[in-house]
């Protein structure tokens, strides 16, 4: 069993903040297509992370043997921040081959 969890791939792919337009609260969207390094500056440090695109981090996992149980994505309560998700969590398993499937020996 596997368990991943990673900033969302929404949240990394354009880092910048919370934006208010006649009250309503949106999170506006760039470069989601475009994987690569984002600078970021966090706890009062230039970090640079590295956005990838959640269909890569699923085909990561299948195309090396595993299957994906399930996956949530988490937001704060706060409905001002709930505009989108911060982070993901993929639960796998290592994915069993036919034959071990249907209890046979090899």
């Amino acid at each position: 069993m596997m368990i991943f969890i990673a900033e969302h791939p929404l949240f990394t792919s354009n880092p910048t903040t919370l934006t208010k337009i006649n009250g309503t609260t949106f999170y506006p969207l760039r470069d989601y297509m475009e994987e690569g390094p984002r600078k970021v500056f966090w706890l009062g440090t230039n970090l640079i992370k590295q956005h990838h695109m959640l269909s890569t981090f699923i085909n990561c996992i299948t195309k090396n043997g595993m299957d994906v149980i399930d996956m949530e994505e988490w937001a704060p309560e706060d409905p001002d921040k709930r505009v989108r998700p911060y982070s993901i969590v993929i639960r796998a398993k290592k994915r069993m081959n036919t034959l071990q499937a249907a209890g046979c020996q090899q």
